[in-house]
């Protein structure tokens, strides 16, 4: 009996004393177990410990010897898409605004560059506005690193319709992606696949050409067939396909061959050349191109 005794006082104080050690290694980590009810903390930015990746907007701090609250928002067409609060201790120097959104804002910066005043930033700094303008302007009071400031599309034309529907797509995935996922971050990947399908200011589009001038370049035969070739000069009418400038006109050239008839001979260029048939015509304009 003083056996079984000693057993099971034995058993008792081991799982007391596990369950002590594990309270106290966890209090010395700093861990905490969920509590549903406590408050969300604000976050707290800490010099030095940002990723470069995802820096977001960099915003200078004054020294003023104690911490500052921030409070930013940024706003797409007037809706708010993006907000942020934030408490910057009183050694800190530069905040990054949006770090977690970084990814999106190659595809602001270029509605705002493209629609000036559609990005819109607030900021105030313990409640009183410190800022309030476009993305624009933000980033030329406040230069940010090339580096983090996420990929840019191509020279698309200002107005466009390709783009204004890039621009739609993208206003209404911001508008209902969930950013506890991928969603989000998906939104930018689709509008700079959608902007890289546009047109843009360096693409044109042929609308017609007019041929003025034509001369005889040679000819051939092979096994009894002859040929004659000539060089075809043209101007053309070309269109932007992106809408960015107006109507051009440029010189072109081409090469055309024509049967000429059975002759195990070569023809000349007598015979290529008929100024009483159309399709042996030579002359013209061969200068201006």
């Amino acid at each position: 009996m003083t056996t079984w005794l000693k057993s099971l006082l034995a058993v008792i104080l081991l799982t007391v004393g596990n369950f002590a050690y594990a309270q106290d290694v966890q209090r010395r980590s700093g861990a905490a177990g969920p509590d549903r009810h406590r408050a969300p903390r604000q976050s707290a930015v800490l010099p030095g410990r940002v990723p470069a990746e995802s820096r977001g907007l960099a915003f200078p701090l004054l020294a003023t010897g104690a911490p500052v609250r921030l409070e930013a928002e940024l706003r797409l067409d007037g809706k708010v898409i993006m907000s942020e609060q934030l408490v910057a201790r009183a050694d800190v120097r530069v905040v990054h605004l949006f770090a977690q959104g970084a990814g999106h804002f190659g595809a602001l910066r270029d509605q705002d560059a493209r629609n000036p005043g559609r990005v819109q930033l607030r900021i105030l700094l313990d409640g009183k506005p410190v800022f309030d303008s476009s993305l624009t302007e933000f980033d030329a009071k406040y230069p940010t690193d090339p580096a983090t400031s996420g990929p840019r599309p191509r020279n698309v034309a200002t107005k466009s319709a390709c783009s204004d529907n890039c621009d739609l797509y993208y206003q209404d995935c911001i508008s209902w992606c969930d950013p506890r996922g991928n969603e989000c971050a998906n939104c930018n990947d689709q509008y700079n696949n959608c902007m890289a399908s546009c047109p843009t200011c360096n693409d044109w589009v042929e609308v017609s050409r007019t041929r003025i001038g034509r001369e005889w370049t040679g000819s051939s035969s092979y096994f009894g067939v002859s040929y004659c070739h000539y060089k075809e000069y043209y101007l053309v009418e070309q269109a932007n396909a992106a809408g960015c400038y107006p109507n051009r006109t440029v010189c072109d050239t081409d090469t055309d061959t024509i049967f000429e008839g059975f002759n195990w001979g070569t023809p000349g260029e007598s015979r290529c050349c008929q100024a009483n048939d159309p399709e042996f015509y030579c002359g013209g304009d061969i200068t201006t191109c």
